[in-house]
């Protein structure tokens, strides 16, 4: 019958309405999905640039830091060379000091020495200068002696 026909067109159409609508409504779906994951894809690549900058930024900052750490490390190695060059002169001027003194003493000694060789020499000096004194004398008297004599 007509109506039966012409019902089961309608519902036909209806159904192929339906599954148009519903193709269209999946499309718009996907479209948005699509747009959705466009942008998650868009801020995600926002953040990995920031990401990189910042982690080329903290880069610049920590070779900057290892650098600075590196003078550091020479300044100290060089301090420490200049270090031990100062206490090896110093160990050698203490040695030095050491023999000096060593050598002062030894001075001192030979000069104390001389001092009372001096003294010695001095003293036998005033009794020879005593005895030759007296030897005058007595040269002189024995020659009075003898000019006594000679014109009695």
């Amino acid at each position: 019958t007509l109506r039966e026909v012409e019902a089961k067109l309608e519902d036909e159409r209806t159904e192929k309405d339906r599954d148009i609508f519903n193709l269209k409504r999946d499309l718009q779906i996907s479209e948005t999905s699509a747009e959705m994951s466009r942008m998650k894809m868009q801020q995600m690549e926002d953040e990995r640039m920031e990401f990189k900058s910042e982690f080329n930024n903290i880069r610049v900052i920590a070779d900057s830091r290892e650098d600075a750490v590196n003078q550091i490390k020479a300044k100290l190695t060089s301090t420490v060379g200049e270090k031990e060059q100062i206490v090896k002169e110093v160990e050698q001027l203490d040695s030095h000091l050491f023999l000096q003194e060593k050598r002062m003493r030894e001075l001192e000694e030979k000069l104390k020495m001389v001092e009372d060789e001096n003294s010695e020499l001095k003293k036998k000096q005033r009794d020879i200068d005593r005895i030759q004194g007296d030897m005058q004398n007595q040269g002189s008297h024995i020659q009075d002696m003898e000019n006594n004599l000679r014109y009695r």
